[in-house]
């Protein structure tokens, strides 16, 4: 939760990928962050505190509306995981209706997909589930913790359920169109990824952190210029 900040040149990001590394210097102030999620799978994710998706709701709520009290007006939330942005979603339209305040919600996943496309030459192909762009930016981060003797690459096709074509393991997709359906990727992936894992490398990661870290800095400091009071 950030009210005012100043960036500074190069890669960072704050507790990222279980190793963080700076992304911001000066005045920044934080609610820091934990590996706290809800999931349908509660206590079978290792050294993750597993919440009721209410229980998250009201935890996100009670914290930023705390923050709001002591004068915060600008938040911005950092969402990595796909199945929280609907809570989170209806966080802020609560915010909205008791404070009058909107506010953002970043996805590094889907920053890194986006910066991804411009250093692969085959980026339809590698920037799938698991593999690109994390594999790269696991090498830039903790290189001792990745074991590309495992990578293999793994088909790009979801599966179908019945007929109908997997998206994802978060939709179908039906003549075209993209379906809501909440499976878990163990019905679409054995391995719980796709693509082409041996095509990352430490210094894409490097590359990718370091504009996710600029595009951040520079978001931020766009929206303290702004009105976010829109009214209740």
């Amino acid at each position: 939760m950030i009210r005012r900040i100043q960036s500074r040149k190069g890669p960072g990001w704050s507790d990222f990928y279980r190793k963080g590394i700076r992304l911001f210097q000066a005045r920044i102030v934080s609610a820091g962050s934990s590996r706290i999620s809800a999931t349908s799978r509660r206590g079978r994710c290792p050294r993750t505190i597993t919440l009721r998706p209410e229980t998250l709701q009201n935890l996100i709520y009670d914290v930023t509306a705390s923050l709001i009290r002591m004068g915060f007006t600008h938040v911005v939330f950092m969402n990595n995981h796909d199945p929280n942005q609907l809570i989170l979603n209806h966080v802020l339209q609560c915010i909205r209706k008791d404070f009058g305040l909107v506010m953002p919600s970043l996805w590094p996943t889907n920053m890194a997909h986006s910066f991804g496309q411009e250093l692969f030459a085959d980026a339809k192909r590698v920037l799938i589930h698991r593999n690109e762009p994390s594999t790269s930016l696991m090498l830039a981060l903790c290189p001792e913790k990745v074991r590309m003797d495992l990578a293999a690459e793994s088909p790009r096709d979801y599966g179908k359920l019945g007929e109908i074509p997997y998206g994802s393991s978060q939709r179908l997709v039906f003549r075209g169109i993209k379906v809501p359906l909440f499976a878990r990727v163990s019905d679409v992936s054995q391995t719980g990824g796709y693509g082409k894992p041996k095509a990352a490398s430490a210094e894409i990661g490097r590359e990718i952190l370091a504009r996710m870290a600029e595009y951040t800095s520079a978001f931020i400091e766009e929206f303290l210029k702004t009105d976010n009071a829109l009214g209740k």
